[in-house]
């Protein structure tokens, strides 16, 4: 199957390999769609010229859209390291000149506040949208991997909000590692590089939570509230549980933990070891099985909603492995940009995620058939990436200090997809 656009400048082919094709007809670039479950029979360039409706020979409907570069909400011109967004559609973004800048995602400037100038600034969401905190991660990037800076200076634990209002400083005893808010946001707990984990409030109020030999390399706090989970540098896991202080150690892993994350009913622990090992925890009986992932050692790790899968990345991969959480069974991967990938952000309902790269690209994934689109626009890696709007805009940081948006204006469902299609092609009713 062929089509032309009008102005004769771009052909579309659909083949029996069950992919869609577009040609530029100047330059000769292609690009390729597949996943499809039958032949491709029909193809059709819509009322844009750009956009590609494509059907399948077991009746498969699909829609291709083409690449947008995403509108620029601000520029900081200077790498931008921390982004940050609310519950009512404003973004935090944070440079390494020392500037904390509010934005609405219409792209006008709140507010600007001078922040303590430090490479690797990070900001995080309070899990009620209306403030964040932040601090500069003391990380060194080398061949086998991240390690903690031990040279770093103290880090300067920052709470704001997202209007005019100066965020408000607390200076640690050492260099910060990681960041993780309390379930009920009163707080959040802090790893430092001289091996201790703290609970610290917006008053500045400390509370020692755990102490290592060495630094505690991931942290991940349980949704239902109860469990701190901490792992170190020389591989040690610890529960903590936040009420009483007690805690319990589990099983150690051989090297650096470098990711941990609880499944949605907290029932489940996942971990992440730099020797490209995972394993998956039972918190009951704390037993675990242990899998070999591959790649340069896992980097990030996050539960399916359902939590019948575990997505992980591994260093130097251009993709998402998944496991199914019951069978250990590898299951197919979720293709990312073509570069490789440096983490994934997971929609809040956990039917999409984003997969960002070292190339400026973002990859918008439906984790119910693995199919996605590409968003291109920066220039230089991304740094952060999330879904505001109730999950309807997509939000991207890029290090060259570009905060972007793009509409996730997709449909959804046959009835959608079917008006959809009356507006952007009127003319295939009277075909």
């Amino acid at each position: 199957m062929l089509a032309f656009s009008r102005d004769d400048r771009r052909l579309v082919s659909g083949a029996v390999d069950r992919t869609v094709r577009t040609w530029n007809l100047r330059s000769g670039q292609s690009e390729v769609y597949a996943g499809f479950d039958g032949i491709v029979t029909e193809v059709e360039l819509l009322a844009d010229d750009r956009s590609i409706l494509a059907v399948s020979s077991v009746g498969e409907v699909r829609l291709f859209e083409p690449r947008r570069a995403g509108r620029i909400v601000t520029d900081h011109a200077a790498p931008t390291t921390g982004l940050a967004l609310s519950i009512d559609g404003r973004a935090a973004s944070v440079d390494d000149r020392g500037r904390l800048r509010i934005s609405d995602l219409d792209g006008r400037l709140l507010a600007e506040h001078p922040v303590p100038r430090a490479p690797h600034l990070h900001l995080a969401t309070a899990p009620d949208g209306r403030s964040f905190a932040g601090l500069a991660r003391a990380w060194v990037t080398v061949a086998d991997g991240r390690h903690p800076d031990r040279a770093a200076p103290p880090a300067t634990l920052l709470f704001g909000s997202f209007d005019a209002v100066a965020s408000t400083r607390v200076e640690l005893p050492a260099a910060a590692l990681e960041l993780a808010w309390l379930v009920d946001g009163s707080a959040v707990v802090v790893a430092l590089v001289d091996g201790t984990t703290l609970q610290i409030d917006p008053t500045g109020a400390l509370v020692e939570r755990a102490r290592f030999a060495a630094p505690a390399t991931s942290l991940a706090v349980a949704p239902d509230g109860v469990w701190l989970a901490l792992g170190s540098e020389s591989g040690e896991l610890r529960l903590v549980d936040l009420a009483t202080g007690r805690h319990r150690d589990l099983e150690p892993h051989q090297e650096r933990v470098t990711a941990l994350a609880f499944s949605a009913d907290a029932s489940r622990l996942a971990s992440g070891c730099a020797d490209h090992t995972a394993r998956l925890w039972r918190l009951q009986d704390g037993s675990f099985r242990g899998f070999d992932v591959g790649g340069h050692g896992v980097e990030q790790l996050a539960f399916s909603a359902d939590g019948a899968e575990l997505i992980l990345l591994s260093g130097g991969e251009t993709h998402l492995r998944r496991l199914n959480v019951e069978t250990g069974a590898q299951l197919a991967p979720l293709a990312g940009p073509l570069g490789k990938l440096l983490g994934f952000t997971l929609a809040a309902d956990g039917r999409r995620l984003l997969t960002h790269g070292a190339d400026g690209a973002v990859r918008l994934i439906d984790l119910a058939d693995g199919e996605g689109r590409t968003l291109t626009g920066h220039t230089q890696p991304i740094t952060g990436t999330g879904f505001a709007a109730g999950g309807r805009t997509i939000v991207t940081l890029g290090l060259e200090g570009t905060l972007r948006v793009w509409p996730d204006d997709l449909p959804e469902t046959m009835p959608e997809l079917r008006a959809w299609l009356e507006t952007a092609a009127p003319e295939r009713d009277a075909k």
